[in-house]
């Protein structure tokens, strides 16, 4: 791929993914960024997908396609300008959501990689949009980037699930960079949840106690096809059981997950 395809790369990819559909009928949407690879080898998020429904989930869920279509070490090492310029294209189809259906709820999901195009699509939202909750799954942004300006845009809470038993986070992503192209060893969201950044304000660190919920991996969680693995995550049972019930907008429930990490 020469240089001037690689400028003109993520341009076309926010053309063609801000180009929504218009059947949507609601109650909900879920915007979801599917990990490294995905389309190319696998796709994870159809798991998380039965999931849902499985939970009996009837809104929209609508996969957002931000990878590049070389696979998962091209996508896991993209630019963060990259991953900002397609970002942009999800916030935009966010912001159009909110201005249609401005009661309606809208929850945001990301696996690995994904991860950081969501983070990066929140802080892109304008004033006027807003999510109700955002679920980060096995993510590889390192643990002390800032959220500050991501969680401005979240109504409810961030939930971060994390495992220390995740090899690909441990052994592939502590040697190569984790997602925000930082060299950040074993300090890894999805292996130790978020923390607020060297620092940081109390401002900031209120908003991270507020809004930011790490769940670590527990055993009971294997039952139900999570056993710590990178993708098990989505496994359909364990989306069923223990993402599901915290998808409620964020004004109309307080359902919460049995432990904090933090």
């Amino acid at each position: 791929m020469n240089a001037r395809v690689l400028v003109l790369f993520p341009v076309l990819m926010i053309f063609i993914l801000g180009c929504g559909s218009s059947d949507y009928s609601g109650p909900g949407i879920i915007y979801g960024c599917d990990g490294s690879g995905a389309g190319v080898m696998l796709r994870w998020g159809p798991s998380a997908n039965r999931g849902m429904r499985k939970a009996g989930y009837d809104g929209k869920i609508k996969p957002f396609r931000w990878q590049t279509g070389l696979g998962v070490v091209a996508d896991h090492t993209s630019s963060n300008e990259y991953k900002r310029s397609v970002a942009k294209g999800l916030a935009k189809q966010i912001a159009e959501h909110r201005s249609k259906y401005p009661e309606d709820p809208v929850y945001v999901a990301g696996l690995s990689a994904g991860c950081a195009v969501v983070i990066y699509a929140l802080e892109e939202l304008p004033q006027s949009a807003w999510v109700d909750q955002v679920f980060l799954l096995s993510s590889s942004v390192s643990a002390s980037y800032d959220l500050s300006r991501a969680l401005q845009r979240v109504r409810g809470k961030v939930y971060a699930f994390t495992s220390p038993r995740d090899g690909v986070l441990k052994k592939l992503v502590a040697q190569v960079g984790t997602a925000d192209r930082v060299h950040a060893g074993a300090n890894i969201s999805g292996l130790i949840g978020f923390r607020p950044p060297p620092g940081a304000t109390a401002t900031v660190r209120q908003a991270y106690s507020t809004k930011v919920q790490n769940i670590a991996w527990r055993r009971e969680f294997a039952a139900y096809g999570h056993h710590g693995g990178h993708t098990d995550v989505v496994a359909t049972d364990f989306i069923a059981k223990y993402v599901s019930p915290l998808m409620v907008p964020a004004s109309g429930g307080s359902q919460r997950p049995a432990r904090d990490a933090r």
